[in-house]
């Protein structure tokens, strides 16, 4: 199904009142630009491709936390549609005690056997610094981000 008639999901992004506004009170249009935009658009000019990169660097939907936000925004789950914050190295090198206690929340995204899925590519090349031996890890725009790209998938291997 589609995201906007998937009802857990728009309810996290689109708020318990059914206004249809959610994080910190935006339409889907604000993140994921008009209707249209949210298919990729090769020509490197055209307006739907403008302002996402003008805001976080490259096209496609405002993912980058650092767009709207400063500082650190913590160990949560209070981003866009109950996602962690993204591109944010703290949350990426700490997240080891946050992920044993919220299993789940972490397979919706990462898939069932955390390998990665679709809702986890990077919509940008990512340079993680994983905690283990402080090794860094480079992923090329569009590659799923799984559990063992930096250490071990404890969701494969409980």
């Amino acid at each position: 199904s589609r995201f906007a008639s998937n009802k857990p999901l728009y309810r996290l992004s689109g708020g318990d009142d059914g206004s249809g506004k959610g994080h910190g009170g935006l339409s889907c249009e604000g993140c994921h630009g008009s209707t249209h935009a949210i298919w990729p658009n090769k020509n490197a000019l055209a307006n739907d491709n403008r302002a996402a990169e003008g805001l976080q660097g490259h096209s496609g939907t405002i993912i980058e936390c650092s767009t709207c936000h400063e500082g650190d925004l913590g160990m949560t789950l209070k981003g866009p549609h109950g996602m962690h914050p993204v591109g944010d190295t703290y949350f990426a090198r700490e997240h080891d005690d946050f992920a044993k206690n919220n299993r789940s929340a972490c397979q919706s995204c990462h898939g069932i056997d955390g390998e990665g899925s679709v809702l986890s590519r990077t919509a940008a090349d990512r340079l993680l610094q994983a905690k283990e031996d402080h090794i860094s890890v480079s992923f090329a725009r569009g590659t799923p981000v799984g559990c063992g790209d930096c250490h071990e998938n404890k969701l494969r291997n409980p």
